[in-house]
């Protein structure tokens, strides 16, 4: 079942202690493969539930009797030839778009993946849950034990008198049965913590050979797609990422002309987030808990700057000088599987990934002889990194 979560706008106006109502907007099957793919007939009957810039945050909750698996996701509302659609953000050139073309609304539309993993004994108290791991969003193999994004140290309870929150209906956590959301449950979200701001990555630049320069800019208005922590104890050290969300800004920064490589980060406000239900004529409580969540909730703005590890690029092309100055300004930018440092809060760092837009912006400038401008994985204009040689 696919369910809407609040928008960033909402999060951003929260404090702690606030309830969060979460709405069902669509269902599915999840097959054996761990893939989905949710139809929803009536785009346009969502824009109620998204941001003021047009962003859904999504939640995909798959449950079968005893196991329910969540995996985060954010669709911005579009027009494609006059018709309402779902695009992904980062897939946008112009964060502030409001039409697509017919390739991104079907690139966002391809069935995803979960590919479920066990959480540790260490981490949940009563038993081995299944939770999700966005297996085409998150570099991380499955199968390979050294790769286990669920691997924990356990840590200390919410609460140390309470045991580990158990489902409160035998049709799964949040009413979720095969197909429909339980009647007898009240279900939402509360926001527990503050984590307060966050280092994000949100581009890089490598201008190492001589003469050239390298800057980025992250403007008012730009877009990242941030990963999102699920728990079921809400422990640190139990959190395994389980999809992205995409946060924006509302403010800018220049990072400066550089010569070598850098990374370049901003500041995000992050909250934890616990998923209830409990049978209508009830009360909350802890065990009213059944999975926990850590996300970005706002825009905390500043900047720093850190030195960063040339990487290999082949895919070279000439880069004159004499001052020639060339620019990314469109497409999908790296990924950074560690670039959210969430670790001293939950145990494990967060994804990060900016794509170059108007708004997120990424130049170098040769003031000497013509060298060239290399890419990681493609040619400079559709390359996730790039540097100069």
């Amino acid at each position: 079942m696919v369910w809407s979560t609040p928008s960033q706008d909402v999060l951003a106006a929260a404090k702690v202690g606030d309830s969060f109502v979460n709405t069902p907007i669509a269902t599915g099957v999840v097959g054996s493969s761990g893939s989905f793919s949710v139809p929803i007939s009536d785009v346009s009957s969502l824009s109620k539930y998204a941001s003021k810039d047009g962003v859904l945050n999504l939640e995909v909750r798959a449950a079968d009797d005893t196991d329910v698996a969540p995996f985060a996701l954010s669709r911005k509302i579009v027009t494609v030839e006059g018709t309402t659609a779902l695009v992904d953000p980062s897939d946008l050139s112009n964060s502030n778009a409001t039409t697509a073309t017919t390739a991104q609304v079907a690139a966002a539309n391809k069935p995803a993946t979960i590919a479920a993993t066990k959480v540790p004994k260490s981490a949940v108290k009563k038993s081995a849950r299944v939770i999700a791991v966005a297996s085409d969003e998150l570099p991380v193999d499955p199968q390979d034990p050294s790769q286990d994004p669920t691997d924990g140290t356990g840590g200390e309870p919410l609460d140390p008198s309470q045991e580990t929150p158990e489902p409160t209906s035998s049709t799964g956590p949040g009413g979720l049965g095969p197909n429909s959301p339980s009647s007898t449950q009240v279900c939402g979200t509360d926001y527990l913590q503050d984590f307060g701001s966050k280092k994000v990555i949100v581009g890089s630049s490598y201008a190492v050979a001589g003469n050239t320069t390298g800057s980025f800019t992250y403007s008012s208005g730009a877009s990242s797609t941030i990963g999102v922590g699920f728990s079921y104890s809400g422990s640190k050290g139990s959190y395994s990422q389980s999809g992205t969300t995409s946060a924006s800004s509302n403010a800018s920064v220049g990072f400066g002309t550089r010569t070598g490589g850098y990374s370049y980060a901003t500041y995000f406000k992050f909250g934890k987030y616990g998923d209830y239900c409990y049978p209508v004529g009830g009360k909350k409580n802890i065990d009213s808990y059944y999975a926990f969540k850590v996300r970005p909730s706002s825009y905390a703005g500043g900047g720093t700057v850190n030195n960063s590890t040339t990487p290999s690029a082949t895919k070279c092309t000439d880069f004159g000088g004499g001052g020639l100055t060339i620019s990314r300004s469109s497409n999908s930018a790296n990924t950074w599987s560690s670039g959210a440092s969430l670790d001293a809060a939950i145990g494990i760092n967060l994804s990060s990934k900016t794509g170059y837009t108007s708004t997120a912006k990424l130049s170098y400038k040769n003031n000497g002889s013509t060298k060239k401008i290399c890419g990681t994985n493609d040619y400079f204009a559709n390359s996730q990194r790039s540097v100069t040689k």
